[in-house]
Parts: C-alpha cells; sequence; structure tokens
C-alpha cells in the first residue's frame, strides 16, 4: 500500500453543519476501496483563480490515506459521482512525495587580506 493525497473541493454551497457529513462520505468511499484514512485536513472556503462551471470560489479539504495502488483510479470515480448531486466539485489525487531533508554546508570563512 502507498501513502496518497486527494485535493476534494466540495462545493460553496455547503454548509458548515453538514461538512462532518460529507467528510464521512468521503472516508466511506476510500475504505470500501480497501484504503485507510490517516488524516483530513480542512483548508476553508477559497475563491478560484478564474470560474470554473459557473462557481467561483469551493471548500477545500487535504485527505491523506494509504492504498493499494490499483484501487485508486476506481476511487477517483467513486468520489467524482456525487457530481450528480454536486456535494464534490473537483478531485484530484496524487501519490504523496517523500521528502528528504536538507543538509546544512558549511561555507568557509572569507580568507583575510
Amino acid at each position: 500500500m502507498k501513502k496518497y493525497e486527494a485535493m476534494v473541493i466540495l462545493s460553496n454551497k455547503v454548509e458548515d453543519s453538514k461538512l462532518d457529513e460529507k467528510i464521512e462520505i468521503i472516508r466511506g468511499e476510500i475504505t470500501r476501496a480497501g484504503g485507510t484514512v490517516e488524516n483530513v485536513t480542512r483548508l476553508g472556503r477559497r475563491g478560484f483563480a478564474r470560474p470554473l462551471a459557473k462557481r467561483d470560489a469551493g471548500l477545500y479539504l487535504m485527505v491523506t490515506f494509504s492504498a493499494d495502488t490499483s484501487k485508486v483510479s476506481g476511487l477517483t470515480e467513486r468520489l467524482t459521482r456525487f457530481h450528480q448531486d454536486d456535494d464534490i466539485f473537483r478531485v484530484q489525487i496524487v501519490r504523496e512525495i517523500k521528502t528528504r531533508p536538507i543538509e546544512q554546508v558549511k561555507i568557509a570563512e572569507p580568507a583575510a587580506v
């Protein structure tokens, strides 16, 4: 199983009181696909750089999860089927990139003149 990050944009019309319900739907779909959700970060409501499908803003979520590589494409389809309901506006799933710590390099002192 590999780690993935999913950027999910919900419709701006989703009320804060129903946000937890929408997050549980997303968690459920990931679990049904055989994945395990590690973290859901609410990034808040943000405007788009330009209008998309006559919308100018959305509610952003970052979902970190582990899943089998063969199941990820099916997961994208499962999440986007909620377009009919206008709840989930966009979904983008990418593989989590492992970063290495930056090594500090000592700079030599300038020579005295």
